[in-house]
């Protein structure tokens, strides 16, 4: 194989046919004519600058920009994580689009409309409980209104004795079990709360 001759080609992808490379391969001695290897040329690609590649056409080398070094677009997963850096150098190199430029203002809607709810969440979370306080005092004079009920010579039968306990049972509870203080703080008649005994 010492004295076996090559010939010097230039190979393209299959699907991009982008210049890949040179490729040697044997010359055959016993005939005239060159077997030429699948996606080769003996034309040699012209020399290009970094972000651009060279593309065999079917016929000659065509210079065009490489998709490697410079992308029409570059995958954006998370519009809102984008730094405002990141976006400045896609902007510089033509890489933003109006599409982008929605993408990220819709993101940036979506942040804006996520912090006024948990706001208004946190608002309504401290409205609650200040009702929940102030009907906790509602509730604290309600028992006091009928501790005497519970007194050892009160003149009740044990019936009566055993109906106000529950009732006092049902005011302790009722700041647990409400699920909106608000009603109940604004209107002592409401019907949630519980009905002391005739």
């Amino acid at each position: 194989m010492e004295n076996q001759e090559f010939i010097l080609g230039y190979q393209w992808s299959p699907e991009t046919k982008k210049y890949n490379g040179e490729y040697r391969f044997p010359k055959n001695k016993d005939k005239d004519e060159i077997y030429m290897p699948p996606f080769t040329t003996l034309v040699k690609p012209p020399e290009t600058e970094k972000e651009f590649a060279a593309y065999w056409n079917g016929n000659e080398w065509v210079i065009d920009l490489n998709p490697n070094l410079v992308s029409d677009h570059p995958p954006i997963d998370n519009y809102e994580l984008l730094m405002p850096d990141f976006i400045e150098y896609l902007k510089e190199n033509d890489l933003w689009t109006e599409e982008d430029e929605i993408k990220r203002q819709e993101a940036l809607d979506n942040i804006e409309r996520r912090r006024i709810e948990k706001e208004e969440e946190q608002e309504e979370q401290e409205r609650n409980r200040d009702y929940l306080e102030i009907l906790k005092g509602i509730r604290n004079e309600f028992l006091m209104q009928s501790d005497w009920t519970q007194l050892p010579d009160v003149q009740l039968s044990e019936e009566q004795k055993e109906s106000w306990r529950i009732y006092r049972q049902q005011l302790r509870d009722l700041p647990e079990n409400v699920e909106d203080p608000k009603p109940l703080v604004l209107d002592i008649n409401h019907p949630d709360w519980p009905v002391a005994p005739s």
